[in-house]
């Protein structure tokens, strides 16, 4: 297990994916040889590669415990380790290797490479072990812990149940052979009947379960419970216990004998006497509980676009929270940008260039660590250590394409950005206080909303939102459980709240494709991305976050007045040349929209 902790750091930590094909092949992932090959492949993007990327991230933030709960739960580590036969032995163990690279990165406040560096010596034997270093039991100290009577000797535990003593013994030694002593302690072997050494035999043995059941009864700090019934036959161990209980029971302090009542059935209810008895009806199975899951954005995308009905499919199954798990690689149509070209001249490489979750995930990186007013030699710093962490080495070594991603950052981080109030503003001059970036959530979903009622909802919101569903149909699977995402970008600007994204969808490959016709938006192309990325759902679910993150800190808000909508930024079109192009402005939602958005996510909205 400690090796296959070492695989996923190497990795998480490795510029260029080195050590990928090695951990997946471990039992975390279970791939074989064919599916390796196809997830190494140079050509293709890897959700599994994508996701421990972005957990790196995580890690460097909250710390490696994050990073490996991030990991195993968008993975399936813990579901697919379990499902082995030695399972649980596998789970138990690598969680203990979390534990301790935990530990030793908190007290020794080790870097995430620091703690990769300390496993590896670990594993070498370079480093000094101790007994929290060894495997531990799968019953773990917090849970119950069955031993023997022989082994409880010298513990303690808060609370301690005896059970098994039921026959007594037999007396020293097997068969005809009986084992005694005789008055002087002097030990005696009879192989022969041998009617006062059998007494002998049979008091010892009692004697000896008399001081091993004390031993049992002494081992709770708080409280012993022990069960014997009237049944025990030739027992004269609990022919004793009961005698002595008989004795006992009338005032001895600190102990208390209850009568349980017998029942045929699992369900009856022991009492201090029959008529506390009662059967416990099972617990009514919740017919919606199965669809209960961790849901995102790209969760409910899929199931919308392939109308999943299936309530076992799980709303987290297909995606999992990544900055740009959206922006897919698109062929371009040569032809349309050959034609462009032909009429006005070669193109930028901005438009044309590399595409794709990983790619777009290392220029969201760039925007989350870059200051905004930062000057091109700051920004192509950046821009190349971001290439390098998501393992685009080859790019980074492109001149070229890494002055697009530069010109790509710059003009929009200074491009003129209209306000709620019609102004323009830059993000270059937007304050660090005033902006938060990658900013998570998590909130709930109850029982009682559909899917289907989802769409209803929003297409009821007319404009971009009744696009986003046209001709589709509407599952009515449910929705419930935990909702969680990452706003790109939440900021503060002349007293209003404001949620931003950035986008490096390629769309056509050409500069028209951006452009956004002020007098009637919805003709434009960058619409019907929008609306066939179904990213009018994306900001709907961030305007809920963040509108119940603003109810709760901010003293006297009021979301007419507060909130200033949503601006999606497709980067790739945002150039000086063409103002306006690349930026979509989307207003807030009225109140009643959102409260009825609020109410479907509670589960009032059915």
């Amino acid at each position: 297990e400690a090796s296959w902790m070492r695989c996923l750091l190497d990795v998480a930590l490795s510029s260029a994916r080195r050590g990928f094909g090695e951990l997946l092949a471990t039992p975390l992932f279970g791939f074989t040889a064919e599916n390796i090959m196809r997830h190494v492949s140079p050509d293709s993007v890897s959700d599994i590669a994508g996701i421990i990327r972005e957990a790196a991230d995580v890690w460097r933030k909250h710390g490696l415990q994050s990073f490996v709960a991030e990991v195993v739960r968008e993975c399936g580590i813990r579901e697919r380790l379990l499902a082995g036969v030695i399972g649980e032995r596998h789970w138990t163990n690598f969680s203990q290797v979390t534990e301790i690279l935990g530990r030793i990165e908190n007290e020794k406040h080790f870097s995430p490479e620091a703690v990769r560096d300390w496993l590896v010596e670990a594993m070498a034997g370079l480093r000094e072990s101790s007994k929290d270093h060894e495997f531990r039991l799968e019953s773990d100290a917090a849970a119950v812990t069955a031993m023997t009577i022989h082994k409880s000797k010298g513990l303690e535990a808060p609370i301690v149940f005896v059970t098994g003593i039921r026959d007594g013994r037999r007396g020293g030694g097997s068969g005809g052979v009986k084992v005694y002593h005789d008055a002087g302690g002097n030990t005696l072997l009879s192989v022969y009947d041998d009617e006062n050494g059998d007494a002998k035999v049979v008091t010892e043995a009692l004697e000896e379960d008399i001081r091993l059941f004390y031993v049992a009864l002494t081992r709770a700090k708080n409280r012993t419970y022990y069960y014997m019934d009237d049944k025990s036959g030739k027992s004269k161990l609990l022919a004793h216990l009961r005698e002595t209980s008989d004795a006992l029971e009338e005032g001895a302090p600190g102990i208390e004998i209850s009568k349980l009542v017998a029942s045929d059935s699992p369900s009856g209810k022991c009492g201090t006497n029959a008529g506390d008895a009662k059967l416990i009806a099972p617990p009514a199975v919740n017919p919606v509980a199965s669809s209960w899951a961790r849901a995102s954005f790209s969760a409910l995308k899929v199931r919308l676009s392939s109308g999943e009905d299936s309530e076992s499919r799980g709303l987290a199954e297909s995606g999992s929270v990544l900055s740009a798990w959206d922006e897919p690689v698109v062929a371009i149509d040569t032809e349309v940008v050959a034609a462009v070209e032909a009429e006005e001249g070669a193109l930028p490489l901005r438009y044309t260039m590399h595409g794709g979750t990983v790619f777009g995930n290392a220029v969201h990186s760039v925007f989350e660590v870059c200051p905004f007013d930062a000057g091109e030699d700051d920004i192509r710093e950046r821009v190349r250590e971001s290439f390098v962490n998501y393992g685009l080495d080859a790019i980074a070594e492109e001149r070229e394409k890494v002055d697009a991603t530069v010109e790509m950052v710059r003009d929009t981080l200074n491009a003129e950005i209209p306000n709620a109030s019609g102004k323009v503003f830059t993000l270059a001059s937007i304050k660090k206080s005033r902006r938060s970036s990658e900013m998570s959530f998590h909130f709930p979903m109850k029982h009682g909303a559909t899917l289907g009622g989802l769409v209803e909802l929003l297409r009821g919101w007319g404009g971009i939102y009744s696009k986003m569903f046209e001709g589709g149909r509407s599952p009515e699977s449910s929705v419930a459980g935990m909702m969680t995402g990452i706003v790109d970008l939440f900021f503060e600007q002349d007293g209003k709240y404001y949620i931003a994204d950035w986008k490096t969808n390629i769309m056509d490959g050409v500069p028209a494709s951006f452009h956004i016709d002020a007098n009637n938006p919805l003709s434009s192309r960058i619409a019907e991305e929008l609306a066939s990325s179904m990213y009018p759902l994306q900001w709907a679910i961030y305007t809920v976050a963040m509108h119940r993150h603003l109810r709760n800190t901010v003293r006297g808000y009021d979301y007419e007045r507060d909130f200033g909508g949503v601006r999606y930024l497709f980067v790739r079109g945002i150039t000086k040349q063409r103002p306006g192009d690349g930026v979509w402005v989307q207003p807030p939602p009225s109140l009643n929209d959102l409260n009825a958005l609020d109410a479907f996510f509670e589960g009032m909205n059915r």
